[in-house]
């Protein structure tokens, strides 16, 4: 997971949250760290976790500090829910070949489950590393908008927010796809 670019993600909504993950059945504590629209696996940073403390890892200049937001998530049921392992309800979801440029962000169609949400390509970036080394999964919680990854070991190691766009924008994706298969298989 690459903490520089979970920080730049942090310092474009300057907020920074935090929240221990406890596994169900062993206790085990994880941590992870995000803004509000994304949590990554970051290991243990120590107990006593600050605003201070995460701006200096996140090497956040101090005339810069002021204005950022810090919240610590305390345990919760429904977030233990969605960064949980397993999940009877979740569903593989699989990249589009394509990336959209809307309202000024690149996103990320993933489609499954017979949905298709879109993710700021922004909110990839910390699991570069991952996605290089293959083995990772993207998958939809039913309940939620949110894709989670997992990694080779199917331990959740991030999730993102994702959303849906207007029905007008997913029909002409769906058209550039059929097309796009359409000439992979030496159609013109």
């Amino acid at each position: 997971m690459q903490l520089k670019k979970i920080a730049k993600i942090c310092a474009a909504t300057r907020t920074i949250v935090t929240y221990e993950h406890i596994e169900e059945g062993t206790g085990a504590v994880r941590r992870f760290v995000g803004d509000k629209f994304a949590l990554y696996e970051v290991g243990n940073l120590g107990d006593s976790i600050t605003l201070e403390i995460m701006q200096t890892i996140f090497d956040v200049k101090k005339e810069d500090r002021p204005g950022w937001t810090f919240v610590v998530k305390p345990y919760n049921p429904e977030i233990a829910e969605i960064l949980a392992d397993t999940c009877e309800d979740e569903v593989g979801m699989s990249a589009y070949g394509v990336h959209l440029q809307y309202r000024g962000a690149v996103l990320i169609p993933f489609y499954g489950g017979g949905k298709i949400f879109f993710v700021e390509e922004t909110y990839f970036a910390p699991l570069r590393d991952e996605i290089k080394a293959g083995g990772i999964g993207v998958y939809w919680r039913r309940n939620w908008d949110v894709l989670t990854v997992k990694n080779g070991l199917c331990q959740t190691i991030a999730c993102v927010s994702a959303f849906t766009l207007p029905e007008d924008v997913v029909e002409a994706l769906r058209g550039i796809n059929a097309r796009v298969f359409k000439d992979h298989d030496g159609d013109e």
